[in-house]
């Protein structure tokens, strides 16, 4: 563990960059790249520092990483089974039917996480989908 401190340490005050030419840089985003999510470019990857983009919260106080889990969307998935509970009771007026499509609903959006999540992870962090468990 120490050496990995030693080496986070060296890093983070650009130790490395003249002799193995291992330097990183704090890249900001452009406003089109905010809206659309996307990752920087490989050719910019490759061939040069290592780059540091900064964690903004969005649309209340999200962190990036959480949008793509269930992790502290507590309250929006309840208040959304909840939403449709009562549409579904006001359509169908059976609450059979209501708590079946609610159960079904939620299920949907579950495996929806679990497909798209894991290709979303996969694609952002520049790992391969066979690496995540």
């Amino acid at each position: 563990m120490d050496i990995i401190n030693a080496f986070l340490r060296t890093f983070l005050i650009h130790g490395y960059a003249e002799k193995f030419q291992l330097d990183w840089a704090i890249r900001l985003p452009s406003v089109m790249e905010k809206l659309t999510e996307q990752i920087p470019p490989l050719g910019e990857l490759r061939s040069g520092p290592v780059l540091f983009q900064p964690d903004e919260c969005r649309f209340g106080g999200d962190n990036g990483w959480t949008s793509v889990i269930f992790l502290g969307n507590d309250w929006e998935l309840l208040l959304h089974e909840i939403l449709t509970y009562a549409v579904a009771d006001i359509w169908f007026k059976s609450t059979f039917l209501s708590i079946l499509l609610t159960y079904l609903l939620h299920h949907a959006i579950r495996i929806v996480r679990l497909l798209c999540g894991e290709q979303n992870i996969s694609d952002r962090t520049l790992v391969d989908k066979r690496f995540l468990i």
